[in-house]
């Protein structure tokens, strides 16, 4: 499987040279419908034939008509489990476990974490965290406030290549949570506006 920033030039077009086409679609069409109001974004399951339809349309290069809301929820939480590479890398997991046992000094720890991620990784958490933090906002009304999103993205995001998320599941939790917290603070000086250069298929 190619890294991150190779499945985006081969899988999917980038999105004004920064997101892969599906992340941008999805992340549209939850905004426009306004998912934040809706109870249980995230949690609740959607059809499996719907989520597949769905899917099948992208890696068609088409952009898919969804049955729900529910189906573009559970569509974002498949992209990111089917990255060859977790979003926050193999390599940089122990390094984000550890920053999550220092509760105290946590969002500079994550900061400099975030800033040794590949450029491809950093534009498309920002945008993710952009979109949970948008949900939790309006928790009063869809019950997902940034722990409860925690605990449905962190496996997702966080995990390594024996895939035993489960054993530190609290801490990814934490860690989770505070990158949706102060994802403003770990993203300030982080330049996320420079395109990317498609990079070359091996």
């Amino acid at each position: 499987m190619f890294p991150l920033e190779v499945y985006i030039s081969s899988v999917a077009a980038f999105k004004n040279g920064k997101y892969p086409i599906p992340l941008a679609k999805i992340v549209e069409y939850l905004r426009s419908v306004k998912a934040n109001t809706v109870d249980g974004i995230f949690r609740l399951s959607a059809a499996t034939t719907s989520i597949q339809r769905a899917k099948e349309a992208f890696d068609r290069g088409e952009i898919p008509v969804y049955d729900d809301v529910l189906t573009a929820a559970n569509l974002l939480k498949l992209y990111f489990m089917e990255l060859p590479d977790c979003l926050l890398t193999y390599e940089l997991y122990d390094s984000f476990l550890e920053a999550g046992r220092q509760q105290n000094t946590i969002v500079p720890l994550l900061k400099g974490l975030v800033n040794k991620l590949p450029r491809a990784n950093q534009y498309s958490l920002a945008h993710l965290l952009e979109l949970l933090a948008w949900i939790a906002a309006s928790s009063d009304k869809n019950k997902m406030n940034s722990y409860n999103l925690a605990v449905v993205f962190g496996p997702t995001l966080l995990h390594n290549k024996e895939d035993n998320a489960m054993m530190q599941s609290s801490t990814i939790n934490f860690v989770c949570q505070s990158l949706i917290d102060d994802y403003t603070q770990i993203f300030a000086g982080l330049d996320t506006s420079i395109p990317l250069d498609p990079p070359q298929i091996p």
